[in-house]
């Protein structure tokens, strides 16, 4: 088994396993945070890759000069870990923590984030924010259709689920190898029973099973296999950008959007600094960040986007739920590995 689908098992297993007491946080209800109050630093764990973090951080620092933030970049299995351990060690050191829908999930229903309901939350839709104020996303990867043009003409690109399924696509196809929340989220579209019998004609035309969305991006412009129905858009406008032009992506929906969220923890050492970064990251500058020159899709309405085509705007936007991926989580797993298979690469 490949160590990126460890790590995606790793986050689940912990579902099942680890037990953590609850905490509790009185957070300011109208999200309010006087400057004056603020405590002289903050410590974010996040994933967002460094040259991005840094960014956000830099930017705060240069309106909040008295308010050091102090950055752990890892991925969500780490990051889920050494939160969990602070948690049992009674020993707060985070205070802020943006990562993947699964682990916010999985530390809301351990009682470990902080209700707190940002001023800036007003500007994002319903389904980017917790509906019990515990956590709002800053920004998400939508799962759609990538193709090579050279190899798919342009009337026979798939346009839906359902035209995934055609005979022609046998053998064809490149799809993610642990792809549990994109294979969960179809279940709750579709129905359990509909959608299980969708992904089992999946796997009946068997498709390529690789590890990593960047690197089946990068097949399908190669030409190993004509499409790849789980695919991030922003890694196609990166390839194009460079000048590719086998590779392209259009919407299929509802389309499944992976979150990102954001939260304070409770009992976080710093609470007032740690809720005026929050707002930060929820705020037209830092989104617009986000959108602009990291090039990915933020999730406060009206920002601008580097790459316009992946705009949420006017599209029908299925929003994956951490609650339900923390509970869910472990059976998806199992499920898809039922019927496409443990992977070998």
């Amino acid at each position: 088994m490949n160590k990126r689908i460890n790590v995606v098992l790793e986050i689940l297993a912990v579902c099942l396993s680890l037990t953590c007491c609850v905490s509790t946080f009185a957070a300011a209800a109208d999200g309010q945070t006087a400057t004056a109050q603020v405590e002289s630093e903050v410590m974010w764990y996040t994933t967002m890759a460094l040259d991005d973090s840094s960014v956000l951080v830099e930017r705060f620092k240069s309106k909040y000069p008295k308010v050091t933030v102090k950055l752990f970049r890892a991925n969500n299995s780490k990051i889920l870990e050494r939160i969990l351990a602070e948690s049992r060690a009674k020993s707060a050191i985070v205070d802020v923590v943006s990562a993947g829908g699964l682990p916010i999930g999985v530390l809301k229903e351990r009682g470990i984030l902080a209700n707190y309901i940002s001023r800036e939350a007003v500007a994002f839709p319903t389904g980017a924010r917790d509906a019990d104020g515990f956590w709002t996303d800053i920004y998400v990867n939508t799962f759609n259709l990538v193709y090579n043009p050279t190899m798919v003409a342009a009337k026979d690109v798939p346009k839906s689920y359902a035209a995934l399924l055609d005979d022609k696509w046998q053998g064809n196809i490149g799809l993610d190898d642990s792809d549990y929340e994109w294979f969960g989220n179809i279940l709750q579209i579709m129905g359990e029973e509909e959608g299980l019998n969708y992904m089992r004609g999946l796997a009946a035309l068997k498709p390529a099973m690789r590890a990593g969305h960047s690197l089946i991006a990068t097949l399908v412009a190669a030409g190993e296999f004509a499409i790849y129905p789980d695919g991030y858009p922003r890694r196609v406008e990166v390839l194009r950008e460079r000048g590719a032009r086998t590779i392209d992506w259009l919407w299929l929906e509802p389309a499944i959007a992976e979150l990102h969220p954001t939260a304070v923890v409770a009992n976080a050492p710093h609470p007032n600094a740690a809720r005026l970064f929050t707002d930060y990251l929820l705020s037209a500058e830092g989104q617009e960040l986000i959108g602009v020159q990291f090039g990915r899709v933020p999730s406060r309405k009206g920002v601008k986007l580097k790459y316009p085509r992946m705009s949420l705007k006017g599209r029908n936007i299925h929003w994956s739920n951490p609650t339900i991926m923390a509970k869910q989580g472990v059976r998806y797993a199992e499920l898809f590995q039922s019927i496409f298979g443990k992977s070998s690469q």
